[in-house]
């Protein structure tokens, strides 16, 4: 599980980086978790994980639409970074800003993070560089490091613009 889903369980420290996850073991173990407990949506999200671990989008994406409509903040932020930045999907830019602005309001940290360089790069809708800044704002006073980093570039810039690097359509690093 990753710590920042709000869903998680209390004293696990999960892992952060989606990429360190061992899909080998990973997959068989959340897809008998998800039969075991089929409206669990802490499990669906996790699924979801291991499927990007194992690099099987389109399974990733079918288990966090079950985490979302379960309830799930955090399958809604992995949904909405998998609608947005995966090379190898369909994208959806209205549907994956409509996404990671709803996990961003929940207060999941990433997700704010993430909504903000949406809003920066006029993903799904034309930029909104003073929202966005609100939004790394949010994020980095909730202690995420990424938005820290990306806010400091904006104050360092000083016109409210990212730099490209950052604008840039990417994966977010945990989803990675």
């Amino acid at each position: 599980m990753s710590p920042f889903d709000l869903d998680r369980i209390a004293g696990v420290s999960g892992v952060r980086e989606t990429f360190k996850i061992d899909p080998a073991v990973a997959v068989h173990a959340c897809e008998e978790a998800t039969r075991s407990a089929p409206s669990d949506r802490l499990e669906w999200a996790n699924l979801a994980r291991s499927y990007r671990a194992a690099r099987n989008d389109i399974a990733a994406v079918a288990a966090y639409r079950k985490a979302t409509e379960l309830g799930s903040v955090f399958g809604a932020y992995g949904l909405g970074v998998t609608l947005r930045a995966n090379p190898a999907m369909q994208r959806d830019p209205s549907e994956a800003r409509r996404l990671l602005e709803g996990a961003a309001r929940a207060g999941l940290p990433p997700a704010m993070s993430e909504y903000a360089t949406v809003l920066a790069s006029g993903v799904g809708a034309p930029v909104d560089a003073t929202q966005a800044r609100s939004w790394y704002e949010k994020a980095a006073a909730a202690d995420f490091t990424p938005a820290m980093n990306t806010l400091a570039f904006y104050l360092l810039n000083g016109s409210g613009k990212l730099p490209v690097i950052f604008a840039s359509e990417r994966a977010s690093s945990f989803e990675r």
